[in-house]
């Protein structure tokens, strides 16, 4: 005979004893006995663990069990004893308790492994007929295949059975797996899903390029990170002499493909002391790495206020103003060339009249000396 486990089993026996009152005694595998006199009890008598029904005319007895265990299983022995004939009559059973598959780990949970390591994975079977239990791993396709690169251990301590797959962490992405198990008795049962993942040291790669800009704009940074755990990755400004280290830039972007992280940090309204080197650096628990550093250059920039803007504003129409009337009294004043024409007329004038005197005089003094050769 059958029974589940976790269930209520039953046990029925019957007797060709019609007519008689009869004494009633059960014989459980435990050695343990129940008893059942119809002259004192009722047709039912019921315990914690059981309860017993016989027919008042002895015809048959029947035994259920409350939840039943492994423990349960063996032979069950019914004795009717009828005291009004002195005759007995004995029933024996056989009963065996089936438990479909279960499955759990013995450790739970994400598992970090160095990557090309050894990683265990062990799970605890129960079940009647005890399980079989393989080890399967989530495709790309999404299906569950058998993980055959394996190294299996097997040990039995009742009820348990202790599986231990040994499996090669060869990629970084992670691995899926699951333990399976299955007996005669349906259905299946299955493990959740364990995360193997092999853990490796972050990297870090700064992608945007040193540059000069003014002050007062915003810059981007960008920064590429990789790694299991994915790191924590942040940009920093690089000590300067005095010692003084800016504080990390806030995230603007974060983006993800895969194990790749693309980081994007946005510094705001540039000042002359922002000048100085950047990186990135990238943490996770299997060590930390810096990126190369880059250079940003601001330049100072001349700001006008509002203040210096209206004095300039007022001052170009007086300037204009100014230009225009110097002009006006450049044109009104007389042509200095042809004053420089009048007078150098003038100059000349008076020296033509100069040598006239002078040929006059030297013509006068040669009448008169002709004047006096001729007399003498």
């Amino acid at each position: 005979m059958l029974t589940q486990f976790g269930t209520v089993g039953r046990i029925e026996v019957n007797f060709d004893t019609s007519g008689h009152v009869p004494f009633v005694t059960w014989t459980l595998p435990q050695s343990t006995t129940i008893q059942h006199n119809l002259q004192v009890d009722n047709v039912v008598k019921t315990t914690e663990d059981y309860k017993s029904t016989v027919a008042e005319d002895g015809m048959f007895a029947a035994l259920e069990i409350y939840n039943v265990n492994f423990l349960d299983a063996g032979t069950y022995t019914c004795r009717m004893d009828f005291s009004d004939t002195g005759r007995s009559s004995e029933r024996s059973i056989q009963v065996l308790v089936i438990d479909p598959a279960s499955i759990r780990y013995a450790e739970n949970g994400l598992l970090y492994l160095p990557l090309h390591q050894f990683a265990n994975v062990c799970c605890i079977s129960e079940g009647n007929p005890r399980p079989s239990v393989e080890l399967q791993w989530l495709s790309t396709e999404g299906d569950w295949d058998i993980l055959t690169n394996v190294t299996e251990y097997v040990y039995h301590i009742e009820p348990y059975t202790y599986w231990t797959f040994m499996i090669h962490v060869a990629v970084r992405q992670p691995l899926q797996v699951r333990c399976f198990a299955i007996n005669e008795i349906p259905p299946a049962a299955t493990t959740q899903v364990l995360n193997l993942v092999a853990k490796y040291l972050a990297s870090v790669r700064m992608l945007s390029p040193s540059t000069t800009v003014p002050e007062g704009s915003d810059i981007i940074f960008e920064c590429q990170s990789d790694g299991y755990p994915p790191p924590d990755t942040v940009l920093v400004m690089i000590p300067n002499m005095n010692g003084s280290e800016g504080a990390h830039l806030p995230i603007k972007a974060k983006m993800s493909n895969k194990s790749i992280t693309t980081w994007k940090f946005e510094l705001k309204s540039l000042a002359m002391n922002d000048s100085g080197k950047y990186q990135c650096l990238a943490n996770n628990s299997a060590g930390y790495m810096s990126s190369k550093k880059i250079k940003i250059n601001v330049t100072s920039r001349v700001y006008f206020s509002r203040e210096l803007l209206a004095i300039v504003m007022l001052a170009v129409p007086a300037l204009i103003f100014l230009v225009a009337l110097l002009i006006q009294i450049l044109k009104s004043r007389p042509d200095r060339s042809c004053i420089f024409s009048s007078e150098r007329k003038r100059f000349q004038k008076e020296e033509s009249n100069s040598e006239n005197d002078i040929n006059e005089r030297q013509q006068s003094t040669h009448c008169y000396a002709t004047t006096d050769l001729r007399y003498d």
